[in-house]
């Protein structure tokens, strides 16, 4: 559904008021989760389906659409919730029929309901995984068309055999029960530190070790060797392959950690961030006993590494914990995943498509699961090296920080490609051995 000004609807107005959490007592979202998505000015999906192809797929399926809407002209955000159903219809070479979870996210709740354009792929073999972008095919709320522009993205997990690479078309409507609403956040915006592109970043002036001495973030440059820790334990300089994130121009809220060190050191986060860190709160560990936690959920006490040079890193415990202003957002992958920031060990990687579908108790090998879905850009970095970052807009600075350059892009349409080059060479095989039979 389309708002316009002043508000037509049959949806029901609620005026969301501060809490904690993600969910109400009712199950309803809350204002700390609509705020985000309000100042991150994104929207998401989350749905359950099932999809049958034999070159021709036909899939349905239905779940819940929220997410920010538009500005007012007070700084009201307005934020939409709905179940939606949607119908899709495709061609490519896939066959199979797949159960399946899906993580839709999208810059506007608005883009969500209508007709759209989506290009996916994706293989099973008992368990699905399989990924896409996703086209606009009509106009915006002030009637200008936005045809062929990208609106989101998404990820799917599900059971089922066969592979997909496919293109097609899908209708969403929107407000089909009673719960559905638009929700108004009053005079938020200028609460808001910034557009937050992602928010999952360090700051431009957090410091990382080279072998040619300190540099800062915003100074960094795909190609450039860092100091790291690789699976073992070692202090390694590796390379920067790309940077998911690279903006100078926005100030973020990091939390900040102090720890109790001769030498000060300080790093600052943001709160979806992964740090490696001891499982038991005060209780020291060993690297090979290492979990990773977002860094809004690492405590005054928690125990993370420390390697201020390129010497054995140490255990240092937290003893402060706050949260700052700071400008700047740069997001670099190294080639272990893992990089030193500030002297402390942190991970490369941060909240993405799979962490709405992730049990609490799984979210620790989130890291580990996004350094395996980035291979292809690490193979593509030993291939062409920095021009392969700077052709798909991620290296510093990114032309397109919104969307993350055209990473998400690229590694659906890495996805699609294998899977079909696997179906056509199935063909072939099973063609050969019959004309060998004859």
């Amino acid at each position: 559904m389309v708002l316009g000004d002043p508000f037509i609807s049959d949806y029901p107005f609620k005026t969301l008021a501060r809490g904690d959490g993600k969910y109400d007592a009712n199950g309803g979202y809350t204002y700390e989760f609509a705020k985000k998505q309000c100042c991150d000015e994104n929207a998401a999906t989350f749905s359950a389906g099932i999809e049958a192809s034999v070159v021709v797929s036909i899939g349905a399926e239905t779940g819940t659409a929220y997410g920010w809407s538009k500005w007012l002209d007070d700084g009201t955000c307005v934020w939409n919730f709905a179940h939606f159903n949607a119908h899709c219809i495709g061609f490519g070479a896939d066959i199979g029929v797949d159960g399946k979870m899906a993580s839709g996210h999208f810059y506007n709740y608005d883009s969500i309901p209508g007709s759209s354009i989506y290009v996916s792929g994706g293989v099973a073999i008992i368990l699905a995984l399989g990924g896409g972008a996703i086209y606009a095919e009509t106009e915006d709320d002030r009637g200008e068309p936005i045809k062929g522009d990208q609106i989101g993205s998404i990820f799917e997990v599900g059971i089922g055999m066969g592979v997909e690479g496919s293109w097609g078309r899908c209708f969403t409507n929107t407000g089909s029960k009673r719960e559905d609403r638009i929700s108004l956040i009053h005079e938020l915006k200028n609460d808001c530190p910034a557009k937050d592109s992602g928010g999952l970043c360090f700051p431009g002036d957090a410091m990382v070790s080279t072998p040619k001495g300190s540099k800062m973030m915003r100074d960094l440059r795909v190609g450039d060797a860092v100091l790291t820790m690789d699976a073992d334990g070692r202090t390694v300089y590796e390379d920067v392959y790309m940077f998911g994130h690279a903006q100078s121009s926005v100030n973020e809220r990091f939390v900040q950690f102090g720890f109790g060190t001769e030498e000060p050191l300080k790093l600052e986060i943001s709160e979806d961030h992964f740090l490696p860190t001891c499982a038991v709160q005060s209780q020291p560990c060993a690297w090979e006993e290492r979990v990773h936690k977002y860094a809004r959920h690492v405590q005054t006490g928690d125990y993370v590494w420390a390697a201020p040079d390129s010497n054995q890193p140490n255990l240092v415990r937290i003893m402060s914990v706050a949260y700052v202003v700071n400008e700047g957002l740069y997001n670099p992958y190294t080639l272990s995943g893992n990089i030193v920031v500030n002297g402390v060990v942190a991970s490369s990687h941060s909240s993405w498509v799979l962490d709405p579908l992730t049990p609490k108790s799984l979210v620790q090998y989130l890291p580990s699961m996004y350094q395996m879905l980035f291979a292809p850009g690490r193979l593509l970095y030993w291939l062409a090296g920095p021009k392969a970052a700077d052709f798909l807009d991620m290296n510093n600075p990114q032309a397109n920080p919104e969307t993350f350059g055209y990473g998400p892009t690229f590694l659906g349409t890495i996805a699609s490609t294998v899977v079909i080059s696997s179906v056509a060479m199935g063909f072939s095989l099973a063609h050969k051995k019959g004309a060998n039979k004859v």
